[in-house]
Protein backbone atom coordinates (compact mmCIF):
# COMPACT_ATOMS: atom_id res chain seq x y z
CA UNK A 1 0.00 0.00 0.00
CA UNK A 2 1.15 3.53 -0.78
CA UNK A 3 0.51 6.47 1.58
CA UNK A 4 0.62 10.22 1.10
CA UNK A 5 0.40 11.57 4.65
CA UNK A 6 -1.04 14.97 5.45
CA UNK A 7 -0.07 14.70 9.15
CA UNK A 8 1.32 18.23 9.13
CA UNK A 9 2.35 18.65 12.77
CA UNK A 10 5.22 16.14 12.68
CA UNK A 11 7.99 18.77 12.45
CA UNK A 12 6.53 20.83 15.28
CA UNK A 13 6.15 17.77 17.50
CA UNK A 14 9.70 16.68 16.71
CA UNK A 15 10.88 20.16 17.73
CA UNK A 16 8.75 20.37 20.87
CA UNK A 17 9.64 16.86 22.08
CA UNK A 18 13.24 16.80 20.76
CA UNK A 19 12.61 13.72 18.63
CA UNK A 20 14.17 12.55 15.38
CA UNK A 21 12.36 11.44 12.24
CA UNK A 22 13.81 8.01 11.67
CA UNK A 23 12.72 6.57 15.05
CA UNK A 24 10.56 8.35 17.62
CA UNK A 25 7.60 8.07 19.96
CA UNK A 26 5.38 10.24 17.74
CA UNK A 27 2.58 9.07 15.43
CA UNK A 28 4.88 9.24 12.40
CA UNK A 29 8.45 8.08 11.81
CA UNK A 30 10.39 6.54 8.95
CA UNK A 31 10.56 3.32 10.92
CA UNK A 32 6.76 3.20 11.27
CA UNK A 33 6.34 4.03 7.57
CA UNK A 34 8.30 0.96 6.46
CA UNK A 35 5.06 -1.02 6.31
CA UNK A 36 4.06 1.00 3.22
CA UNK A 37 5.42 0.30 -0.24
CA UNK A 38 5.71 4.05 -0.78
CA UNK A 39 5.44 6.86 1.78
CA UNK A 40 5.38 10.63 1.26
CA UNK A 41 4.40 13.42 3.64
CA UNK A 42 3.65 17.11 3.96
CA UNK A 43 5.95 18.53 6.66
CA UNK A 44 4.64 21.84 7.96
CA UNK A 45 6.44 24.36 10.12
CA UNK A 46 3.72 25.46 12.50
CA UNK A 47 3.94 28.43 14.87
CA UNK A 48 2.27 28.66 18.24
CA UNK A 49 -0.57 31.19 18.18
CA UNK A 50 0.36 32.44 21.65
CA UNK A 51 3.71 33.80 20.41
CA UNK A 52 4.19 37.30 19.04
CA UNK A 53 5.08 37.60 15.33
CA UNK A 54 8.81 38.08 15.99
CA UNK A 55 8.95 35.00 18.22
CA UNK A 56 6.98 32.99 15.63
CA UNK A 57 9.63 33.85 13.04
CA UNK A 58 12.40 32.86 15.46
CA UNK A 59 10.59 29.60 16.11
CA UNK A 60 10.27 29.04 12.36
CA UNK A 61 14.04 29.45 11.99
CA UNK A 62 14.67 27.00 14.85
CA UNK A 63 12.30 24.38 13.44
CA UNK A 64 13.76 24.85 9.97
CA UNK A 65 17.27 24.30 11.35
CA UNK A 66 16.10 21.09 12.99
CA UNK A 67 14.41 20.06 9.74
CA UNK A 68 17.69 20.47 7.83
CA UNK A 69 19.51 18.32 10.39
CA UNK A 70 16.97 15.56 10.97
CA UNK A 71 15.00 14.98 7.76
CA UNK A 72 16.92 12.80 5.28
CA UNK A 73 17.52 14.51 1.95
CA UNK A 74 16.21 11.48 0.06
CA UNK A 75 12.86 11.48 1.89
CA UNK A 76 10.12 12.56 -0.54
CA UNK A 77 8.07 15.32 1.08
CA UNK A 78 6.57 18.77 0.67
CA UNK A 79 7.77 21.43 3.09
CA UNK A 80 5.03 23.88 4.12
CA UNK A 81 4.51 26.75 6.53
CA UNK A 82 1.25 26.79 8.46
CA UNK A 83 0.16 30.22 9.61
CA UNK A 84 1.17 33.64 8.34
CA UNK A 85 2.37 34.68 11.78
CA UNK A 86 5.60 32.82 11.01
CA UNK A 87 6.47 35.68 8.65
CA UNK A 88 7.24 37.75 11.71
CA UNK A 89 5.20 40.69 10.40
CA UNK A 90 7.52 41.15 7.40
CA UNK A 91 6.34 40.23 3.91
CA UNK A 92 9.97 40.05 2.70
CA UNK A 93 10.36 36.96 4.92
CA UNK A 94 8.12 35.20 2.41
CA UNK A 95 10.94 35.42 -0.17
CA UNK A 96 13.41 34.15 2.43
CA UNK A 97 11.17 31.16 3.19
CA UNK A 98 10.73 30.49 -0.52
CA UNK A 99 14.50 30.53 -1.03
CA UNK A 100 14.92 28.18 1.93
CA UNK A 101 12.78 25.61 0.15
Amino acid sequence: MRLFDLHCDTLYEMYKQDQNFEHNSLNISLEKAKCFSEYKQILAVWSENTLCEEDCFKQFLSIYGMYKERIPKDFCHILAVEGGKALGGRIDNLRLMYDMG
